[in-house]
């Protein structure tokens, strides 16, 4: 069920016209640290805004290094998309097509 419902959200972002990604870091009461990076856009089929956790990191920072190296597709996808971010925003005298990079990055990882 869970590739099933991964696959769909692969083929919904894949539609989107627009993707905006937000974070939130936050502390457990057992001082836990904790992030998620989730996906927002508007779902063409019904017209209604849908937001989707893409992942949720427990103690960031080792999770962080181990990005790189995990075999997760979603965390793939993420470390991609941060990437492209961090040069686009490095190099803002080049016009990139954002939205073109991370869709292709999406495609990759469609089956």
């Amino acid at each position: 069920m869970h590739n099933e419902v991964q696959q769909k959200v692969y083929e919904e972002l894949q539609q989107a016209l627009n993707i905006y990604l937000t974070t939130d870091i936050w502390t457990s009461q057992a001082n836990q640290a904790y992030m998620t990076i989730t996906a927002h856009f508007i779902d063409l089929k019904n017209n209604k805004i849908k937001n989707v956790v893409l992942v949720i990191l427990e103690h960031f920072g080792a999770a962080t290094r181990k990005l790189a190296s995990d075999s997760s597709p979603i965390l793939s996808i993420i470390l991609s998309v941060l990437t492209i971010l961090i040069t686009s925003l490095e190099d803002r005298s080049t016009d990139s097509s954002l939205l073109k990079k991370i869709k292709h990055i999406l495609r990759a990882y469609q089956k």
